[in-house]
């Protein structure tokens, strides 16, 4: 799992909810290379960290929202 690139705190448990901040294709500090794809499965693996991180997994996820750079991709 990456270390937040901002001054902000990527996940919050409220209640028996999990609060997860945007999420980017970013490891060890640099985004990784590889395309739109790569950067995708990195996000999606950070996500999973950060939720394994707080005793929850992707199945427990109720919504996402993904935002493309372009519509292209």
């Amino acid at each position: 799992m990456s270390k937040p690139v901002g001054p902000y705190t990527p996940v919050v448990r409220a209640g028996e909810w999990l609060v997860v901040s945007g999420q980017v294709g970013i490891r060890d500090g640099e985004l990784v290379s590889g395309g739109m794809q790569a950067e995708l499965r990195q996000a999606l693996a950070n996500l999973k960290a950060l939720l394994e991180g707080e005793g929850a997994s992707p199945s427990d996820v109720v919504k996402t929202t993904v935002y493309l750079r372009h519509i292209d991709d």
